[in-house]
């Protein structure tokens, strides 16, 4: 006799931020500031494209300790914390959203974000 599927198959135990895996992988890139939050890079030979996924993961996994923060960025915010060129950040933005990394809109009154289905090929982006 078959099974029948219900409700409780589609949950899991599971978390969708594993929160080592993620830290394991923007660790050599970033550190966090204390008490402000502010985020850091280590070292200038980051790709523009991994300084935004390391930016946008170290964000999700602050808002996922501290429910007053806000994981969602704008490219105004990219362009000003990470100090990219406006065009650079427009067009990294652009692949991100056209490969699907990235879910939202830049304005100020959305913001972008990687959803937590997402995080592993923004984990592969950041290890290259």
């Amino acid at each position: 006799m078959i099974k029948q599927k219900t409700l409780e198959d589609l949950y899991t135990d599971s978390l969708l931020l594993n929160e080592t895996e993620v830290t394991e992988a923007i660790l050599p890139l970033i550190s966090i500031q204390r008490g402000s939050n502010k985020i850091f890079f280590k070292h200038d030979n980051t790709t523009n494209i991994q300084k935004i996924v390391a930016y946008m993961l170290a964000k999700k996994l602050i808002a996922s300790k501290e429910t007053a923060f806000s994981e969602r960025i704008t490219a105004a915010e990219i362009f000003e914390e990470l100090n990219l060129k406006r065009g650079t950040t427009d067009g990294t933005l652009g692949k991100l959203r056209k490969d699907k990394i990235l879910v939202g809109s830049g304005g100020q009154d959305g913001g972008y974000e990687i959803p937590s289905y997402k995080i592993k090929d923004a984990l592969i982006i950041i290890n290259k």
